[in-house]
């Protein structure tokens, strides 16, 4: 009987190793992260800080970061990852929002994880008001 119970703890031990051992990177599978470029019309001379919207990106299994990579014109928009782990787009310089001097405001975001990475495109048509 004392076999037996050394035998079942040995066959237990093993079996607990063999699942916690087991991770999700030895499954041999990379994380997709799925994007949507942002497309939006605005009246031109938004508040300062304005949100202009959410962008459209997840990952199946850990948080994605944001990065601004380029804009035109520069300084015109920020990218925050702190709203629920979204890319919240705000206004940085409202006085660029002016359809005059720009008619389209255009961003390029990178979107990454630790497996994966991906771009998003920002274009944002400014309708002109009457001022």
């Amino acid at each position: 009987m004392k076999i037996l119970q050394i035998l079942f703890a040995v066959i237990l031990a093993s079996c607990s190793f063999a699942i916690s051992s087991c991770d999700r990177y030895e499954l041999d599978f990379d994380e997709e992260i799925i994007t949507r470029n942002f497309n939006k019309e605005m009246e031109e001379n938004p508040s300062p800080n304005e949100i202009i919207g959410i962008l459209d990106a997840s990952s199946s299994y850990t948080r994605i970061t944001f990065n601004l990579l380029s804009q035109t014109p520069e300084g015109a928009m920020a990218v925050s990852d702190q709203r629920d782990h979204k890319g919240e787009i705000s206004v940085a310089d409202s006085s660029l929002f002016d359809f005059e001097n720009h008619k389209e405001i255009n961003a390029r975001v990178a979107v990454f994880n630790p497996d994966n990475a991906d771009t998003i495109n920002i274009n944002i048509k400014l309708l002109d008001v009457e001022e």
